[in-house]
């Protein structure tokens, strides 16, 4: 864990919950500096997206947070038919498609090769599903002209994590996980809410009580 990294987490959450004498300005160089990025995306990677995970399941004064899983669809077809490059540019496309819905006070990262997790705070199932339909669209309209019959769509599963008796950040992403799994079942380029699962999973050792 980077000191820098826990800090900008620590006034990421602190921002969404009471005011800080902090202008976005310095927050947004506190990101810049911080050695949890995705090199491809710029999004925060999977250790950092675990770090806030924790966070924000600790912070009682947070009422409501789902999280939102996106799969881009086919994506070993992809670099089959159009190569790594092309692969890459679907990636980043998919991350733009992505930042054109978030706001600031989403947590986005770059989950695996294929795979991003959005941490929504403030945000119940319902709304969360929506958001999540609308970076469904946006993923599914967007084109490259360096590839222009590349069509790149992705599958979704959200998780609304509040009014759980117990959770960890464990089951938060194999729930997830899940719910994409059945929107790739149910024919892909959709959205599945999966708030079921995080029951399914049995109770380790050390859970976080929210």
């Amino acid at each position: 864990m980077y000191p820098g990294m826990l800090l900008t987490l620590w006034l990421v959450l602190r921002l969404v919950s009471v005011p800080l004498q902090i202008t976005l300005s310095e927050i947004k160089e506190l990101l810049e500096n911080t050695a949890e990025r995705d090199h491809l995306t710029g999004f925060w990677n999977k250790a950092a997206l675990k770090e806030a995970l924790n966070l924000a399941l600790a912070n009682e004064k947070i009422p409501s947070l789902s999280v939102i899983l996106i799969d881009i669809d086919k994506f070993k077809d992809i670099i089959r038919d159009y190569g790594q490059a092309a692969a890459d540019m679907a990636v980043n496309n998919t991350a733009h498609a992505i930042s054109e819905v978030v706001d600031r006070r989403d947590f986005v990262c770059r989950f695996d090769r294929e795979e991003f997790m959005l941490v929504l705070l403030h945000v119940d199932g319902p709304s969360a599903q929506d958001k999540a339909e609308m970076i469904r669209k946006r993923i599914e309209v967007s084109r490259d002209t360096e590839y222009p019959t590349m069509h790149v769509t992705a599958s979704l599963g959200v998780c609304d994590i509040r009014g759980l008796q117990e959770c960890t950040v464990d089951t938060i992403i194999d729930a997830a996980q899940e719910a994409v799994h059945m929107a790739k079942r149910g024919g892909r380029n959709r959205v599945y809410r999966g708030d079921a699962f995080l029951r399914k999973f049995p109770k380790p050792p050390g859970i976080i009580r929210l």
